[in-house]
């Protein structure tokens, strides 16, 4: 071997070492920067978790929201649009006894009042015989439709239908030529009035033409 050869030897064997100990040093420094971005994504990951998870939560409804007082102690989470189960017969017998209006009812049910009929009849309570009671014991159509919800002239219909005759009440005249008047502004129907107030249509007319508001 050559003294040039010798040489070269030396030098390659030399720039090997500083390489190593160059690779070494980059591996003790990078260490902590590698384990840094690794947790950097692994903590990114954690939040778009987390982030949908929070928008999955946002798109359900808390049952303790439909209605006052929720009949289930046990809170519950729907997605958005389901129903909350209808309790058993016996707790709207209840729910009504404490709260004895349709529309109480029917909130307390997260129902309509329609669907909210049909519950108390499964409970056994007629809503329309109940309300027709009320009627026999004094109370007028207008203070029937404040308390459960539905227009006078439905009040005074259901009232009919439970067997009443549904006449003016010498007390409540003041009163049913108001719900008259307040009638006829709503639905401009004479007819409807006179079911409103459970007299006849001439007699509606009279009031109305009496507070110039027959058009006719």
């Amino acid at each position: 071997m050559t003294k040039q050869q010798s040489e070269e030897e030396r030098r390659l064997r030399e720039a090997r070492e500083r390489l190593k100990a160059a690779k070494s040093v980059i591996a003790e420094l990078e260490g902590p920067r590698l384990r840094l971005r690794v947790s950097r994504r692994k903590l990114a990951r954690q939040k778009a978790t987390q982030s949908e998870a929070a928008s999955a939560q946002a798109q359900a409804v808390d049952v303790s929201d439909v209605g006052a007082e929720p009949y289930d102690p046990v809170r519950k989470v729907l997605r958005v649009g389901e129903k909350p189960r209808l309790p058993e017969s016996a707790e709207v017998k209840r729910i009504y006894e404490e709260m004895p209006s349709l529309d109480q009812v029917a909130q307390a049910l997260g129902r309509d009042r329609r669907a909210a009929v049909k519950a108390l009849a499964a409970a056994g309570i007629d809503i329309k015989e109940d309300i027709a009671k009320q009627w026999d014991s004094g109370s007028s159509l207008r203070e029937l439709h404040k308390r459960h919800g539905p227009e006078c002239d439905t009040i005074s219909r259901w009232i009919k239908s439970a067997g009443r005759e549904v006449q003016p009440r010498n007390a409540n005249r003041q009163c049913d030529e108001a719900l008259i008047v307040e009638t006829y502004l709503r639905t401009r129907s004479a007819n409807r009035c006179a079911k409103a107030a459970g007299i006849s249509w001439e007699k509606a007319r009279d009031i109305l033409r009496k507070q110039g508001m027959w058009e006719k």
